[in-house]
């Protein structure tokens, strides 16, 4: 196919077989070369390795057939080529989410620990706060029962000293207890 050869050949062998000048002479003698070249493609070629032959001795419909399988497996090619194409572009998408997702954990593991950093410190502030609250509720029990008033009465006499000596409320509260506690 791709050498010249080949090409000389065939038209060599796709003569025209009868010419106008040709007498009966001519005329039997080219049946006989024809007749022989029908043997000669029966029996198969004289050199296999003859670059021509291929184009001589092969009928239409094994041409036709070899054109339509040289078609097929260029359209294997490019349907083979595309799910190549394909696969590549999932990998690379799946790589994608992969990465989304990571980062999407690492995202939530730090909202989680920064989520319990602050449950831990609001929890020591809320203890805090309880804690400060059960020492004003017991100055706030020990005013009521040195001045005979009423539970708010005593929480306004202890905030009015806090505010006076500008000195937190838990730790005026805390001071009372413990003086009262120890005399």
């Amino acid at each position: 196919m791709s050498c010249g050869h080949g090409t000389q050949n065939r038209r060599r062998a796709y003569a025209p077989i009868v010419n106008d000048d040709d007498d009966e002479d001519g005329l039997a003698a080219r049946e006989a070369e024809l007749a022989g070249r029908e043997r000669q493609a029966a029996a198969g070629p004289a050199d296999p390795d003859d670059p021509g032959f291929a184009g001589r001795f092969l009928s239409g419909r094994d041409v036709d057939e070899s054109a339509g399988d040289r078609a097929d497996a260029l359209h294997d090619e490019r349907c083979a080529r595309e799910d190549r194409q394909r696969s590549f572009e999932d990998r690379h998408r799946a790589f994608d989410d992969r990465q989304r997702a990571s980062d999407d954990r690492d995202a939530a593991e730090g909202a989680a620990h920064e989520a319990a950093a602050t449950a831990v410190e609001e929890a020591a502030g809320l203890r805090e706060e309880m804690e400060g609250r059960t020492v004003i509720g017991q100055a706030q029990g020990l005013f009521m029962a040195e001045h005979a008033i009423t539970a708010d009465e005593a929480l306004d006499m202890l905030v009015k000293k806090a505010q006076t000596s500008n000195v937190k409320l838990r730790d005026i509260a805390a001071r009372l207890v413990e003086k009262r506690a120890a005399g």
